[in-house]
């Protein structure tokens, strides 16, 4: 229940050592550094029996955190702030209460598991070595915040029913198996995924959410996009795409049963499908594959046959607006709302 102060010194860690059965608590507080580079705190030992280390207290100073042994979980439970690295050599360090590691960078060596059991902030999280990655588990309803600015990280398993979230300016990039079904939330920097998502929303708010591949992401995810860049690298489909601001990039299709364009700009191409436009202004620089409907807001053709041949067109309120571009429907109508610009739409049936 203690207060207590290490001593400093990077080459004269504190260690607790568990052997036998039965755990250890910290109710106080540890200082890493109480006048020197950092003490690490290590948790060691060769006990068989399942046991916790409990650290209630805030850990602080420049010292890192290391443990090892599968059977020995390292339990969390306040919002420390030390900066040195974090260690998980083997077994769980796991997040509670108000645990979190925003000041420190966690490294996994493949049997080490970050497991997060209520929203948690870390400042970036990453394998230990290449192919040497650990786990990561994110409780239903937690959130795992990274927030790193100057590291291109990577991590190979994350599972469980919560989400993600990126912020920061470094990228994270993620292989391997990613299982995990929350919200998937870019705010800054970027996310990469060279491996399919399980993730069933994705919110991109800033930054850039980049997929290297086709059919990355699950297809009853929902995608929205407020602002930043969401880069598709292969043809893609979801249940549903909203952008509201930022971009759509990349040469390839992301196809949904229902597209709501209410502004931003689509460099990207969207499939067929049922596409609405209600608000704001859209810059449409890709392809449409789906039926549209203008009942408010603004649809700006960047250029020539932007829409497809087979596309229905119907524009009751709002503006689509052509520019000097040329393009080809298989039907128009206009029921309110304004057809603008110099160029010629072309349909089958008016």
């Amino acid at each position: 229940n203690m207060n207590l102060g290490l001593d400093g010194d990077a080459a004269d860690p504190f260690s607790i050592y568990i052997d036998g059965a039965g755990g250890l608590t910290f109710n106080g507080t540890i200082n890493t550094q109480p006048g020197g580079a950092g003490s690490t705190i290590n948790v060691l030992g060769a006990t068989a029996s399942a046991t916790t280390v409990t650290f209630n207290g805030a850990i602080s100073g420049a010292g890192g955190f290391y443990k090892e042994n599968a059977n020995i979980t390292a339990l969390m439970t306040a919002a420390n702030n030390y900066s040195g690295q974090t260690t998980i050599q083997n077994g769980t360090l796991r997040l509670a209460g108000s645990g979190s590691l925003a000041n420190s960078a966690v490294r996994l060596h493949s049997g080490g598991t970050l497991s997060i059991s209520n929203s948690a902030t870390v400042s970036s999280v990453a394998e230990f070595g290449s192919g040497n990655s650990g786990a990561i588990a994110i409780s239903n309803g937690a959130v795992l915040t990274v927030t790193a600015n100057s590291l291109n990280i990577f991590q190979s398993s994350i599972s469980g029913a919560g989400g993600l979230t990126k912020q920061g300016s470094h990228t994270l990039n993620l292989f391997g198996t990613q299982n995990y079904t929350g919200t998937t939330t870019v705010t800054l920097g970027q996310l990469s995924t060279s491996v399919a998502m399980s993730s069933t929303n994705f919110t991109i708010n800033g930054g850039t959410f980049t997929t290297d591949a086709a059919d990355r992401l699950a297809n009853d995810a929902a995608v929205s996009v407020s602002s930043g860049t969401f880069t598709v690298g292969g043809n893609d489909t979801v249940s549903s795409f909203t952008i509201t601001g930022g971009t759509l990039g990349g040469s390839s299709t992301l196809t949904a049963s229902t597209y709501t364009l209410q502004g931003g700009t689509l460099t990207g191409n969207l499939g067929a499908g049922t596409a609405t436009a209600s608000t704001g202004t859209t810059a449409l620089n890709g392809t449409l594959g789906a039926n549209l409907t203008v009942s408010g807001g603004t649809v700006n053709l960047g250029s020539a046959s932007r829409i497809s041949d087979s596309a229905n067109v119907t524009v009751s309120s709002g503006t689509l607006g052509m520019g000097a571009n040329n393009d080809t429907v298989s039907g128009f109508t206009l029921s309110g709302g304004t057809l603008g610009g110099s160029g010629t739409l072309t349909a089958s049936t008016y």
